[in-house]
């Protein structure tokens, strides 16, 4: 079985360090604030699809998160790679909640709430961009040729999802994080039945993989603009983690 690790992920640590030593008259505060409320979400529903994941076998399958790669100058980010001996699964997890509406014809995704409405980039071209990238990293790294898979996974149960297409090549795309293993096992299933190869070995892909990745260097004073003198004084053991 797979346990999660609910440590939180150093972005917000690092966040939640500049917002507790940024002045309240600061004019980028809100912002502040604003952004350690969305990567609080986005863990939450990260920690939420971990907690279904652990129904896997770590011994078919293998699992990486919060995975940034780069083909040749193109850098792409996923939430939750999933590799197996018979396919690759990317899930992009969206903890967002009231109604989502996938959009196929302005290729959107439009989120409905009591009060307002907003549009959003569809995870359906994500995903595909996704996939066509790591379709070449894994060509660029003699890589076995496998099957690569996507879905947009919700994790609120709350949430409503609601489409303009009945194309099960779309809505299959799409699962609530609590129908996850069951998409898992057919998808399983499905390429089981198809695949007539000798199964490649789950560690030597997953290492190379995890060996590509390339975290994000940010300057987080800067993207907020605050210089290191206009910083309250502080534990100096619990700030470092600012100039990481």
């Amino acid at each position: 079985m797979n346990k999660p690790n609910t440590e939180l992920p150093l972005n917000i640590r690092r966040l939640e360090a500049l917002h507790r030593r940024t002045p309240k008259s600061h004019s980028k505060r809100a912002q502040m604030q604003a952004d350690l409320a969305r990567r609080y979400a986005g863990f939450r529903g990260e920690q939420n699809v971990k907690y279904h994941l652990r129904r896997l076998d770590n011994k078919h399958y293998y699992i990486l998160h919060d995975i940034r790669l780069r083909y040749q100058t193109m850098y792409f980010q996923i939430d939750t790679l999933i590799l197996s001996k018979e396919f690759i699964l990317i899930a992009e997890v969206k903890n967002i909640s009231g109604t989502l509406f996938f959009d196929t014809v302005f290729n959107q995704m439009i989120r409905k709430t009591e009060d307002k409405e907003e549009g959003f980039r569809s995870p359906l071209a994500q995903v595909q961009y996704q996939q066509e990238l790591l379709y070449r990293l894994f060509q660029q790294n003699n890589l076995p040729s496998l099957p690569i898979e996507s879905l947009i996974v919700i994790s609120l149960p709350s949430t409503i999802i609601k489409t303009d297409t009945a194309d099960k090549e779309i809505t299959s795309k799409i699962v609530h994080a609590e129908d996850l293993i069951d998409r898992i096992g057919y998808l399983c299933e499905q390429y089981l039945q198809a695949s007539s190869k000798i199964p490649p070995s789950l560690k030597e892909i997953g290492e190379t993989i995890k060996h590509a990745n390339i975290p994000k260097q940010t300057d987080i004073l800067a993207q907020y603009d605050v210089t290191k003198e206009a910083l309250l004084s502080g534990d100096p053991v619990r700030s470092v983690i600012l100039f990481l």
